[in-house]
């Protein structure tokens, strides 16, 4: 890391990402921002730890099945999200 060029956002280097799905990314240069950048990518990092198979073959039935939930309840909310935008033609944000 030489601390003179960062990115921040979602976007992925593929046809998809930059036509289809308009994610966002921004290119930063020589700014000193970027030292925050990087003391909260290490950060991250200090307090993540790697997520395998073997990990997840530890993890009691109780947070297996909270964990689907929340993922269940999560993708729901924006399926209703969605409906509703499609419904009434405008975000709920909308004036």
């Amino acid at each position: 890391m030489d601390h003179r060029i960062a990115t921040v956002g979602t976007i992925n280097f593929d046809y998809r990402s930059l036509y289809h799905h308009f994610e966002n990314g921004v290119l930063i240069y020589e700014s000193p921002c970027i030292f925050d950048i990087a003391d909260d990518f290490y950060e991250v990092f200090r307090v993540s730890r790697e997520v395998s198979p073997e990990w997840g073959k530890k993890r009691s039935l109780l947070k297996k099945k909270r964990s689907g939930l929340s993922a269940f309840y999560g993708t729901a909310a924006l399926a209703v999200l969605f409906l509703w935008v499609l419904r009434i033609g405008r975000g709920p944000f909308s004036s």
